[in-house]
């Protein structure tokens, strides 16, 4: 999340030339109406909210966007273009640009394109499964946190951490996709045909 936060706080001050103003002036308009919805739904009052929120926010759309994006649309076109690269991006750039969100469409469109990695090196739709709801985990975790005066961090905010916070994040979050990229190579490779979907 701290390397994360260079590309949201550029991604949230985008500015497009005067054509473009009336997408402009639309896009910030929808980003403003789905963050004070967010805000309404993830009051977290107790425990037993915060566990439903967890589902509700965490697991479900973990679950259902990977089936979807990864082990569906992914899938498909890698079986059509024969390309890992191609299926990976095409599909996460639908999957950012689906959340009507533009002021957060590219940190989108990475975590997409993570999770298709994931999936395409391991061949296993658990694996970005798991990793999705770890990145929707945290998130209700941090606001849980945050709203019960635990901790002082803002998670929807749209400035970047420090640096260094940045720097170290990226160089742990490059080393464990390595990591995982060497585990998993060393299994036999599938062909697209023969990804599961579940």
């Amino acid at each position: 999340m701290p390397a994360n936060s260079w590309v949201i706080n550029w991604n949230a001050n985008v500015h497009f030339p005067e054509a473009l103003k009336a997408f402009e002036t639309w896009a910030k308009s929808k980003e403003e109406t789905l963050k004070v919805l967010t805000n309404q739904l993830t009051v977290f009052d107790n425990p037993g909210q915060f566990l439903f929120g967890m589902l509700i926010f965490g697991l479900i759309p973990a679950i259902g966007e990977e089936i979807v994006f990864r082990g569906l649309l992914q899938r498909s076109l890698n079986r059509v273009l024969r390309n890992t690269h191609v299926a990976v991006w095409v599909a996460a750039f639908i999957f950012g640009a689906i959340h009507m969100q533009f002021y957060g469409f590219i940190p989108r469109m990475l975590l997409g394109a993570i999770l298709g990695y994931l999936y395409a090196w391991s061949g296993n739709i658990w694996v970005p499964i798991a990793g999705h709801f770890m990145n929707n985990g945290f998130t209700v975790l941090v606001l849980y946190l945050q709203q019960r005066k635990f901790i002082n961090f803002q998670i929807e905010a749209t400035t970047a951490m420090p640096l260094s916070s940045i720097m170290l994040s990226l160089i742990i979050s490059v080393l464990t996709l390595l990591y995982l990229y060497r585990s998993y190579k060393n299994l036999p490779m599938k062909q697209p045909s023969e990804l599961p979907t579940t």
